[in-house]
Parts: C-alpha cells; sequence; structure tokens
C-alpha cells in the first residue's frame, strides 16, 4: 500500500513538472504547435499512469496485472530507444551549432520524465503482483 501511494505521490510532481514546462511554452507561443502538442501528450501519458495505476490497485486481478507489465515493459523499451536517439541527436545539434535550444531540452526533460513514470509503473505493478 505504501509503494503505492509514494508511486502515485512521484507521478503527480512529475505531472506537475510536465504541467509547468507546459505552462511556460504556452506563454512563449500563445498558440499550440509541435513543441507544445508534444508537451501536452507527455503529461496526458503521466496522467494516463496514475489512473491506469489506481485500476490496478483497485481491480488486483494478475491477468489485468500482466498484461500492465507486458504494455509497460514494451512502452519502456522503445520510449528509452527514442529517448537515446533525441540526447544524441540534441547533442550534436547543439555542437553543431554552438547553441542551446531550449525548447528541446524542455522535451526531452518532459520526455525523461515519462520514461521514469513507465519505469516507475513496472516496479509498482510487479509488487502488486506479488
Amino acid at each position: 500500500m505504501e509503494i503505492i501511494i509514494t508511486s502515485i505521490i512521484i507521478l503527480f510532481i512529475f505531472w506537475y513538472i510536465c504541467n509547468n514546462i507546459l505552462e511556460k511554452a504556452l506563454e512563449q507561443y500563445n498558440e499550440l504547435n509541435e513543441y507544445t502538442i508534444a508537451l501536452v501528450k507527455y503529461r496526458k501519458t503521466i496522467m494516463f499512469d496514475i489512473i491506469a495505476l489506481i485500476f490496478f490497485f483497485i481491480f488486483d486481478i494478475n491477468f489485468l496485472l500482466w498484461i500492465g507489465i507486458v504494455y509497460y515493459i514494451i512502452i519502456s523499451i522503445l520510449e528509452g530507444i527514442l529517448l537515446v536517439i533525441s540526447l544524441i541527436t540534441g547533442l550534436d545539434e547543439d555542437i553543431k551549432t554552438k547553441q542551446i535550444d531550449k525548447d528541446l531540452w524542455l522535451i526531452f526533460t518532459s520526455k525523461l520524465l515519462n520514461e521514469i513514470s513507465s519505469i516507475i509503473m513496472i516496479f509498482t505493478l510487479s509488487t502488486l503482483l506479488h
């Protein structure tokens, strides 16, 4: 029970951080563009993780937990690969231009929080399974 509450609190903190990043981006651009749309998607995904965790806690069915664990493992692997690619290309682009693109690094931060929330979901669901 303590692990679930701790996980939900951590996920809400991640959601809050992503929400602040989105608010700053909306203040800067005053419209939805590709940066802000990506930030909205990451924020939605973290909120989905919170809702899914509450669902899995209420309906403690092993079959559903296994489906959730497999889903989050697949998502974590795919997002991890994309995260590494974005890190490498972001660093390469910043080195080439000799300037730091803050927008891309804010998106990277939100994506990293999204990846960490998926990993938290894997560990929390596996503890629910036992």
